[in-house]
């Protein structure tokens, strides 16, 4: 008899915290729809109520295309979460990422102050004294003079890489050059960074690094949406399992990077490579956890995002055979020899690097808008409240009709001066200051002379050496593709043929 009380009671505590969740609920949603500062911007309410609409796009993996959407439905400012604004201005780029100075004050990276001790480097750190020491310390590495003398370790990479392919690719099932660029990309920065690859290049297989990488950025967009929707844990059992492969495949990519470092540590630090310039600074003490964290962002930052934009590149250049032609033109023209093909070479040849600056539109290896915590400023000519999380987004601005001609279409003619021979007017009105794939102020790409030079060496060598066709022909590149943080790309599955000289000679 003294046992139903008990349950009843117990019973009943549960039912009155149930009530008053949801009775908080309620008013939270009704606060952020109609009181926040934020309640006079548009956007679907969902997104004005909770962070569900942004945990929803995101685990999609279509959330730069949702975003974009929504600013061709709602025009240039959009609340995307209770307090959190997407811009759709080029301008806005200047205004969130751009310097600090005496009238304006830093827009903080999300994430809030730095704990007490807690390690960071480049892309963690939050602080911005702190991220401009980091990046003063790191900055010689990829400095223009620096990378010339990287460039034969570039050009060792990819040299190996036309063998393979020329016994792998030629085969007729050809390769999927998604999985091969990563192994490219991840060799080189290997060698650039720890002073020897990854072997994946060599051994035509994934290093153990790969599969941690991608594992480890799904599982961090899973976490991302569970600090935002703790609720989640509770309720989906996949979220909670996701959240404990991001700590088991953190732990297993902090260990594979202690391990290369410790590798690296193990040689005289003569090699002019990127940890040289790191090593040598000798303003403060360099902790191995820094080391590590730095390892960890140079792996990751040097070879993903330039693998990912190869194979789009690759997949767009097939899709349009004109383009593809004309770069073939121009690169077989200039160069009698592949071993002509080098960092300065490449740069003197205006429509690759129009086709690089097409593929950095129209997919962008980093297309989310990086967030930022307003100081309380003018953004788009409005006043936004300190404390309110902004971005512009990439994939917006980089595909808005108002700021490019056929911004679906892949032209890289719209890059092209005026007095080019492919140069064609239609495109004179682009606003090309409406792309910035690598961003713009104190915390954009340090790496992106790196990029760059990796990205015309090894397109003008592919283009010299063979000549392609993509088999799926009715893959869609943007379609499938979905965002985790970083690209899940589809198969892109390449069929390569050597050149031949000699025909072409005699003709």
């Amino acid at each position: 008899m003294g046992i139903l009380p008990a349950q009843l009671s117990l019973g009943r505590v549960a039912l009155v915290a149930v009530v008053l969740t949801l009775s908080y609920a309620l008013l939270k949603s009704i606060y952020n729809l109609y009181f926040h500062p934020l309640a006079r911007y548009p956007g679907p309410r969902l997104a004005a109520i909770s962070n569900a609409w942004y945990g929803i796009h995101w685990l999609g993996g279509k959330y730069p295309q949702d975003v974009a959407a929504l600013h061709q439905k709602y025009g240039d400012v959009v609340r995307v979460a209770p307090n959190e604004l997407s811009f759709n201005r080029f301008e806005t780029y200047k205004e969130i990422y751009g310097h600090a100075g005496r009238d304006r004050a830093p827009f903080l990276k999300a994430g809030g102050p730095e704990k007490p001790n807690e390690t960071v480097g480049i892309a963690t750190a939050r602080n911005p004294q702190t991220h401009a020491q980091i990046r003063k310390n790191l900055s010689p590495a990829f400095s223009t003079k620096a990378l010339r003398l990287q460039t034969d370790v570039v050009l060792k990479y990819v040299h190996l890489f036309v063998e393979q392919l020329s016994r792998h690719g030629t085969k007729p099932e050809g390769v999927p050059m998604e999985q091969w660029y990563v192994w490219l990309t991840f060799d080189i920065i290997g060698d650039l960074a720890f002073g020897e690859s990854f072997g994946a290049v060599a051994g035509a297989k994934t290093s153990p690094w790969v599969e941690t990488i991608y594992s480890g950025t799904e599982a961090t967009t899973y976490a991302d949406v569970i600090r935002r929707i703790p609720l989640l844990m509770i309720f989906t059992p996949y979220i909670l399992y996701m959240n404990r492969q991001l700590l088991k495949d953190s732990k297993q990519f902090f260990a594979l990077s202690r391990q290369k470092l410790k590798s690296r540590l193990g040689q005289d630090n003569s090699r002019d490579d990127f940890f040289s310039h790191i090593l040598s600074q000798k303003t403060q003490h360099i902790s191995e956890d820094y080391l590590v964290a730095e390892a960890q962002t140079l792996i990751v930052a040097g070879s993903e995002t330039t693998s990912t934009f190869l194979s789009s590149v690759t997949y767009f250049l097939s899709t349009t055979p004109l383009a593809l032609s004309r770069l073939q033109s121009e690169v077989r023209a200039q160069f009698t020899s592949a071993d002509e093909i080098n960092a300065d070479s490449t740069a003197k040849l205006p429509y690759l690097s129009a086709v690089i600056e097409e593929g950095l539109r129209i997919f962008s290896p980093a297309s989310f808008g990086l967030p930022r915590i307003c100081p309380g400023a003018i953004i788009n000519g409005q006043y936004v409240p300190a404390g309110v999380t902004v971005h512009t987004l990439p994939w917006s601005t980089q595909h808005d009709p108002r700021y490019w001609h056929e911004p679906t279409q892949f032209c890289p003619e719209r890059w092209l001066p005026a007095e080019h021979e492919y140069y064609n007017p239609v495109f004179e009105k682009d606003e090309k200051g409406a792309s910035k794939p690598f961003s713009v102020g104190p915390r954009s790409c340090v790496g992106i002379n790196l990029a760059y030079m990796e990205m015309r060496i090894i397109l003008a060598t592919l283009v010299w050496h063979f000549d392609w066709e993509m088999l799926r022909q009715d893959l869609d590149w943007i379609g499938e593709a979905k965002l985790k943080l970083l690209w899940r790309t589809p198969e892109l599955r390449i069929r390569y043929s050597l050149v031949d000289r000699n025909n072409r000679e005699k003709k």
